[in-house]
C-alpha cells in the first residue's frame, strides 16, 4: 500500500474510533481518544464528524512533519511516511 492509501485507511481507522457527545448548549462535541488533542465540535452529528476530519488531518501533517509519534490503530502505522516520496502525492 502506498503512502497515500496508508494515509487514507489511518483517516478511516481513527474517524471510526469518534466519540460524540451532546452538550448542554445542544452543541455536539467529538473526538478520538486516541489521537491525544483531536476533537472538534459543531450544531449537529454531520457538521461536527466534517470538522473533526479536517483536525485530524492537521494533527497528522503537523504530527508528521515533526517526527512525533502517531499512535498505530488498526494495524496502520505512520512510522516512515513523511516526508513524502516525489509524485507520491
Amino acid at each position: 500500500m502506498g503512502d497515500q492509501g496508508l494515509l487514507s485507511a489511518y483517516i478511516r481507522a481513527a474517524l471510526a474510533r469518534a466519540r460524540f457527545d451532546i452538550l448542554d448548549s445542544g452543541e455536539v462535541y467529538v473526538e478520538i481518544p486516541d489521537c491525544r488533542g483531536v476533537w472538534a465540535a459543531g450544531p449537529d452529528t454531520g457538521t461536527a464528524y466534517e470538522n473533526l476530519q479536517g483536525v485530524l488531518e492537521l494533527w497528522l501533517l503537523d504530527r508528521l512533519r515533526q517526527g512525533a509519534p502517531v499512535p498505530e490503530l488498526d494495524g496502520c502505522r505512520l512510522d516512515g511516511v513523511w516526508p513524502p516520496e516525489p509524485g507520491s502525492f
